[in-house]
């Protein structure tokens, strides 16, 4: 649900499991030494990596962590508090749009596991600090 983990400051490596089909918004907030995340697909819902919901405001991974508000043309995310340098994607079967962006502090994404089929637009925008997918 929304905020479940909120402010969790202590917690390193999550792991979210395949049969979790929806994370709640700002789930991750607060949760700033979170450094390995593991979830069964790039998006707050299945419906979503699985191509059959539309992208909108809650549906990204940073959505997890900070609300982002109406529109993505706003004020990007502020990840400098954030420790969250790799994640493991282990289902879907799209990466949609948006879906990493403004993860500034992500180094790495961990696909191998998948059998993803499209990256959408915007997908990785603003991942400054990636180094390896």
């Amino acid at each position: 649900g929304d905020r479940a983990f909120k402010d969790c400051k202590n917690l390193v490596e999550l792991t979210i499991p395949e049969t979790v089909k929806s994370m709640g918004k700002e789930m991750l907030n607060g949760c700033t030494s979170i450094k390995e995340l593991t979830l069964p697909y790039a998006a707050t819902r299945v419906e979503v990596a699985n191509g059959e919901a539309e992208v909108n405001d809650q549906t990204s991974i940073p959505d997890l962590f900070i609300s982002y508000g109406s529109t993505r043309d706003n004020t990007p995310y502020n990840f400098s508090p954030y420790a969250v340098s790799k994640i493991t994607i282990t289902g879907g079967k799209i990466i949609p749009d948006y879906a990493f962006s403004g993860l500034t502090t992500l180094e790495e994404v961990d696909l191998s596991g998948t059998d993803i089929s499209s990256i959408g637009k915007y997908a990785f925008y603003e991942c400054t600090g990636l180094k390896k997918i």
